[in-house]
């Protein structure tokens, strides 16, 4: 059985990745700021202080997801790189068999 890959669609998936992660951030950052906004004016006291913690904790656990996608994305992009070579590696030595 060969093993085949594709490496376009590799790249293509993690460039996918890349952007729904950029997406995830995106969309932390707007919910922290808006959190940080409420608790600068009028919302106040112990829930205001809550929020925040929790805002906070939200934030961190989003960044530490976001740093898992980037190793996926990395090691998708690296594999792609190393399925590519081996195959021009491959193609050049096959191209050298002569037939007898």
């Amino acid at each position: 059985m060969a093993f085949n890959t594709d490496t376009e669609r590799m790249l293509e998936s993690a460039s996918r990745l890349e952007g729904i992660r950029d997406e995830v951030l995106s969309s932390l950052g707007r919910y922290m700021m808006t959190n940080q906004d409420l608790t600068g004016g009028a919302f106040q006291g112990l829930a205001a202080l809550a929020s925040m913690r929790t805002t906070e904790d939200i934030s961190m656990t989003g960044k530490q997801v976001s740093a898992r996608f980037q190793a996926c994305i990395d090691q998708i992009r690296g594999s792609a790189h190393q399925y590519s070579q081996m195959n021009e590696q491959n193609a050049a030595q096959l191209g050298n068999i002569s037939s007898v």
